[in-house]
């Protein structure tokens, strides 16, 4: 059937997919490229569980992870992969804002208990930003 994948990445015509199992990587793609090939086929959409209380964390682990092109498989073959794996400062922008907005829909809380809870998580599973 193939391998499972996602897009890691799309902006300008130019798409990453990242390659998911032990010898997970990630491939660019043209945008045009990519969706002659869902036309004809190649790729399957899935779909993504519900995010829930039991299972944010998890899902903002491996989402913070795939925007650097990486994913927890990677993180666990990898032992320190904490203090080698950075953000840029924008990349720590958009997941901020990927996140709040989440916590706030998942915990149903409003903005300022969910930005203390991003805190929380970021002090805890975040990555390091770029000197």
């Amino acid at each position: 059937m193939g391998k499972p994948c996602f897009i890691s990445y799309l902006d300008r015509g130019i798409l990453k997919l990242t390659y998911l199992g032990d010898d997970s990587y990630v491939e660019p793609w043209g945008r045009k490229e990519f969706l002659d090939e869902v036309k004809n086929n190649r790729f399957f959409p899935q779909p993504k569980p519900k995010i829930t209380r039991e299972n944010i964390t998890a899902h903002l682990i491996e989402y913070q992870l795939n925007m650097i092109g990486k994913t927890t498989n990677d993180a666990m073959k990898q032992v320190d992969w904490f203090s080698e794996w950075t953000f840029t400062q924008k990349q720590y922008e958009l997941f901020r804002a990927y996140a709040i907005p989440l916590i706030k829909k998942t915990f149903r809380c409003n903005t300022k208990k969910a930005t203390e809870t991003f805190d929380f998580f970021d002090l805890q599973f975040g990555l390091r930003l770029k000197d």
